[in-house]
């Protein structure tokens, strides 16, 4: 098997044309994804028993199925839900008037806030609890040792998976 340059060659514009709504894809649904996936570990961190359950079963879903899944049951389910709910609620949504890019940028963040979850959740164990004792110590309150402390130092120890999540959201774009 050889490679086809002029092939290649003749197709570069056409590949070019999809990088816009490849960054578009996976920078807003990385962004998005981040925060909801910081809140949610800090939630588990936090211990509270219902919400730690819902949240264990969010990530649990969103991660032991694959994304093309994940889209086509959205893409494919939406307008049988806003059907439902037309019916039941006498709402009146048009179900064929929803943006496609809106549902795959919708799925793509459950996606990663799924997978961030877990980063963060490891970054957020990773800060040392002498930190927080410290910082206490010095009087400062919890909110300020969370935004101050220990969400930057838990990034810092995510950044490396959260460069494998971003390269994974690219590449999950081709679906």
């Amino acid at each position: 098997m050889t490679i086809d340059f002029p092939f290649m060659y003749e197709h570069v514009g056409d590949i070019l044309k999809g990088v816009p709504t490849t960054l578009l894809i996976a920078v807003v649904s990385m962004v998005i994804g981040l925060v909801i996936g910081t809140a949610f570990a800090l939630i588990r961190q936090a211990k509270y028993p219902v919400i730690n359950q819902l949240i264990v079963i969010f990530v649990s879903f969103f991660r032991s199925t694959p994304l093309i899944v994940q889209l086509f049951a959205f893409y494919y389910g939406t307008p049988v839900v806003i059907e439902w709910l037309n019916k039941m609620w006498h709402m009146n949504i048009n179900p064929d008037g929803i943006n496609p890019l809106a549902i795959v940028l919708f799925v793509f963040t459950l996606h990663s806030a799924a997978y961030l979850t877990e980063v963060m959740r490891g970054g957020l164990r990773s800060v040392d609890d002498k930190q927080i004792e410290a910082a206490l110590t010095v009087g400062l309150r919890k909110r300020h040792i969370l935004m101050r402390i220990v969400i930057p130092q838990a990034l810092g120890y995510a950044i490396p998976n959260l460069g494998n999540q971003f390269i994974a959201l690219i590449k999950g774009t081709a679906i």
